[in-house]
């Protein structure tokens, strides 16, 4: 089957899950990966794994499509990721930021589910991202700034770390450490006097965005290779 139509079979797949409430899942194939992103991945038993074409888990799920997004009232997220969040987002308030959309992304493991909120800026268009993270056992935040150009092409700054390369319609700068006020003022840099996409307005056209956005990388990771979709594999 050929690349498209295997996109658009998908596509359709996608959509017919979210009324059900299922969620099409994907493995990894580390055969795919470029040395330097499974050494970032897994490290050296990854790395070695690639060297010598041994793939690892390869059973194993590592990512839902976008039915495994879904909206969430802030006070229902947990109540840790509710405790890290709640800082951050006073911050960003403070900044003038307003909160459009909270939810959650599905992870094979529940305790691994990830809890965003979705923040604005009157008169930008360039949207904030805080997620709470969860590391082994402990949370962190990971924060992220985006506009999208009109030509389709993103633009991103985020203190998350590298792993997968990322497609050549995302350029993608990374902080290990900085404030919320200088991630914000790096990207308004970076964008000042491109042409911007506005953001949308209302909240069900912004979950909307996120979902595209989630299956645009789930695409890109298909069409790579790395990312397997599993026959049996809707949950």
């Amino acid at each position: 089957m050929g690349t498209r139509a295997l996109l658009s079979q998908r596509g359709f797949l996608t959509a017919n899950l979210r009324e059900t409430g299922k969620v099409q899942t994907y493995t990894l194939n580390s055969n795919k990966l470029t040395f330097a992103e499974a050494w970032r991945i897994g490290g050296l038993i990854l790395w070695l794994a690639r060297l010598f074409r041994a793939p690892i888990a390869s059973t194993t799920v590592i990512l839902g499509d976008s039915s495994g997004v879904e909206e969430i009232p802030f006070g229902d997220f947990p109540q840790a990721q509710r405790e890290i969040l709640e800082p951050a987002l006073k911050e960003a308030e403070a900044l003038g930021f307003q909160q459009r959309l909270t939810f959650s992304l599905w992870s094979p493991q529940p305790e691994n589910s990830l809890y965003s909120c979705l923040l604005g800026k009157p008169g930008f268009h360039s949207l904030l991202l805080i997620t709470a993270v969860k590391k082994g056992p402990q949370l962190s935040l990971q924060t992220e700034v985006s506009s999208e150009l009109a030509d389709g092409r993103e633009i991103l700054h985020t203190t998350s770390t590298k792993n997968f390369d990322k497609p050549n319609w995302m350029e993608t700068h990374y902080y290990k450490t900085i404030t919320l006020k200088a991630l914000w003022d790096a990207h308004q840099k970076r964008i000042e006097s491109q042409h911007l996409r506005p953001v949308p307005g209302e909240k069900e056209a912004l979950l909307t965005e996120v979902r595209k956005n989630h299956d645009r990388w789930v695409e890109y990771g298909v069409n790579r290779g790395f990312l397997v979709p599993r026959q049996s594999g809707v949950v």
